[in-house]
C-alpha cells in the first residue's frame, strides 16, 4: 500500500464538513487517476492538529474496467490520517480488500 505527505492546506477547503461529496475530479491534486476514472467521492473532516494516526477523511475512486465484466466498475480508495505535524496530513492507499463495492455491476 502507498502512502504519502501531503499539505494539510490541500485538504482543508474540499474536507471541511461530514457530508458526502462527489465529482468527476479529484478533490485533491496529489490524488490523479487514470482516463477511465468516472466519479470520486469524499467525507470527512480535515483539522490541524499534533495527534498522530487520526483518521479525518477518505476518498474513492470509481473508474471503468470492462475486463471484469459484468462488475464493469471498480472502486479505488485512500484514507487521510494525521500526523505528528499540524501542516500535513498522510495520504493512504486502502487495501483492495477493505474498499467497500471494490468490484459493481453499477454505481451506488
Amino acid at each position: 500500500m502507498k502512502s504519502k505527505l501531503i499539505p494539510i492546506q490541500s485538504c482543508l477547503e474540499k474536507f471541511r464538513s461530514k457530508k458526502w461529496r462527489s465529482a468527476p475530479k479529484s478533490p485533491i491534486e496529489e490524488l490523479s487517476g487514470p482516463d477511465t476514472t468516472v466519479l470520486y467521492e469524499w467525507m470527512g473532516k480535515v483539522i490541524p492538529t499534533t495527534v498522530p494516526n487520526v483518521l479525518l477523511g477518505a476518498i474513492f475512486r470509481w473508474r471503468l474496467d470492462e475486463q471484469d465484466a459484468p462488475a464493469i466498475y471498480n472502486r479505488d480508495g485512500w484514507e487521510l490520517f494525521s500526523t505528528q505535524h499540524p501542516d500535513w496530513i498522510r495520504l493512504k492507499e486502502m487495501r483492495k480488500a477493505s474498499v467497500p463495492n471494490h468490484h459493481s455491476e453499477k454505481l451506488l
